[in-house]
């Protein structure tokens, strides 16, 4: 009796450990997704936007026998599944003859338990899911040319044997896929035009005002732009607004800004700058963004004895210069005091009498 249940234990053991080698080997690296994406055609429509949602938020979107429309990745075949049962995943089964020829395309006309990485659109939103390619079981449908169902997982659901994720990576590079859509494969095969990039540029670009008055920044130089919260500025365009005085050395590629009694030293990269010789840190270093110098413009403000705010609503900076009333402005009571000179009187010459003469 122990050695049978030593042989079941171990049974149990290698099975409930078979998902996890066979999905881990079928993990695919981002330039064979990018390859297969590459050769699916132009004209297919994809989706503007794909979720990666649980499956346990997932199953309460889809009803009894409702229909999803499930986007294969990888061709970009179409086709409609209905909801046969929300357990431990999405049992479905296509919808008519003509959708069970495209499911059966997608996989090469080959029945198999491995899962094929797709999008499904439910109610208006899609999501990353991953489908296999083997029916069994029972089926509702008739007249669809499939004995059974098939098998509909997405993130976080599990297999019904073992209770283990083992479409897992198939979800997952169903999210990578659409990642590496949005950021690689659309961008250069359908390149907006130049206009776009500068538009996009001043659209987000968070505006300078000095004093009251906005710093003109020319066409086409590069625009402030907010980096981890912190707002880094074209380097002559505001910081000579600001009075200071720049200086750009090309050898160390740092820059020396001097305004009054200020001296601000600081050099590419560095997260740390020297105001009149004392070292302070810096949340964002200065950048070459563009062919420009990019500066931080609270660091520099502040150790300047600016006041500096900032406009969320409206995406502006406000800074605030240190003011000197001239001196025309200043009442005679704030002039410093100094000692009058003594007015003596001239000494007398011999024989004049002042008290006598008519001056």
């Amino acid at each position: 009796m122990k050695k049978f249940l030593s042989v079941i234990l171990a049974v149990i053991l290698i099975f409930a450990a078979l998902p996890v080698v066979t999905v881990s080997a079928r993990r695919t690296s981002d330039d064979t997704i990018i390859r297969r994406l590459q050769a699916v055609s132009d004209d297919v429509e994809f989706p503007s936007g794909v979720e990666r949602l649980h499956w346990r938020y997932v199953r309460n979107l889809i009803s009894s026998r409702y229909v999803m429309r499930v986007f294969d990745v990888y061709t970009g075949i179409t086709y409609y599944v209905r909801s046969l049962a929300n357990g431990n995943h999405a049992d479905v089964e296509p919808l008519t003859a003509h959708d069970t020829a495209l499911w059966s395309q997608t996989f090469g006309g080959v029945h198999t338990w491995n899962g094929r990485p797709v999008w499904v659109t439910i109610g208006g939103r899609t999501f990353a899911a991953a489908i296999n390619g083997m029916p069994h079981d029972v089926s509702t449908i008739s007249g669809n040319n499939m004995n059974g169902h098939l098998c509909l997982h997405f993130y976080g659901s599990v297999n019904n044997f073992t209770y283990r994720p083992f479409h897992f990576y198939d979800v997952e590079e169903s999210v990578r896929a659409y990642e590496l859509l949005r950021d690689v494969i659309l961008p250069a095969r359908f390149p907006p035009p130049p206009w776009y990039y500068y538009y996009l540029q001043h659209a987000i670009s968070p505006q300078i005002r000095v004093d009251g008055e906005f710093v003109y920044i020319p066409y086409d130089d590069q625009r402030p732009i907010i980096v981890d919260g912190r707002t880094l500025v074209p380097l002559r365009a505001v910081m000579e607004k600001l009075g200071f005085e720049v200086l750009w050395h090309d050898e160390t590629r740092s820059i020396t800004l001097i305004r009054d009694e200020h001296n601000i030293f600081m050099q590419i990269g560095d997260l740390y700058m020297f105001v009149d010789g004392i070292g302070v840190s810096l949340d964002i270093p200065a950048e070459i963004v563009n062919g420009r110098t990019m500066v931080p413009v609270r660091a520099i403000s502040e150790a300047a004895d600016m006041e500096i705010g900032w406009d969320d609503e409206n995406l502006i900076v406000n800074i605030v210069t240190p003011f000197e009333p001239p001196l025309w402005t200043i009442l005679p009571e704030q002039l410093p005091l100094a000692p009058l000179p003594c007015c003596a009187m001239p000494e007398q010459s011999p024989g004049l009498n002042i008290r006598d003469t008519n001056v």
